[in-house]
Order: structure tokens, then C-alpha cells, then sequence
């Protein structure tokens, strides 16, 4: 609901710790494992693609030089199916580091 507002009135939204503080619990999480191997990706990337997708701006903080190009390099031509968002979209926002913002009231 929130997103569809400001996507109505063409409010972009930062994804801030897009990949919750590195949680094992994000980071190892079976569907972004399985969609890491199948495009070659690290789960990282599949997180931050997805929050791409989805048209949010997420602002990762990167430990590395590595980090940060692996980061970018979610722009490129690399693209989640249809079948992969769904997955992901299914999975438990209990593992969440920060707050969820679809339950701003």
C-alpha cells in the first residue's frame, strides 16, 4: 500500500540495510540460495536485484571495494523472472533487521 502511493505520486523509496546488517538468516535464506546458483549470483545481488524490481533505491553498505562493485553490478543485464520474485516475495519478513515499512500506519 505504501509503495503503490508513492509510486502513484512518483515518490521514489530508499531501501536502507537492504540486506539486513548481512543476516545469515537473509543471506543464507534457501530461495536466494537457489536463485544465486541458477543465474550465478551471490544472495546478496539476488536480495538487491529484487529491491531493484521492485523500484526501490536500496542503499547497501559495502565492507570492501569487492563489495561495492558486486553491488553495482545488479544494473547490469542481470534480471529476476517472474517465477524468482514470487519466491522471494514468499519469504518470512520475520528475518527482517530493521523495521518493516509496510507497516508504517
Amino acid at each position: 500500500e505504501l509503495l503503490e502511493m508513492c509510486a502513484a505520486s512518483a515518490i521514489p523509496v530508499m531501501a536502507y540495510c537492504p540486506l539486513a546488517h548481512g543476516s545469515a538468516n537473509l543471506l543464507r535464506a534457501p530461495p536466494l540460495l537457489a536463485i544465486g546458483r541458477a543465474t550465478g549470483r551471490t544472495t546478496a545481488q539476488v536480495a538487491l536485484r529484487w529491491s531493484v524490481q521492485r523500484g526501490l533505491v536500496p542503499i547497501p553498505h559495502a565492507s570492501s571495494a569487492l563489495r561495492m562493485r558486486e553491488n553495482l553490478a545488479v544494473l547490469d543485464e542481470f534480471e529476476l523472472t517472474a517465477d524468482e520474485m514470487r519466491s522471494i516475495d514468499a519469504m518470512d519478513a520475520a528475518d527482517r533487521a530493521s523495521f518493516d515499512p509496510s507497516r508504517i500506519a
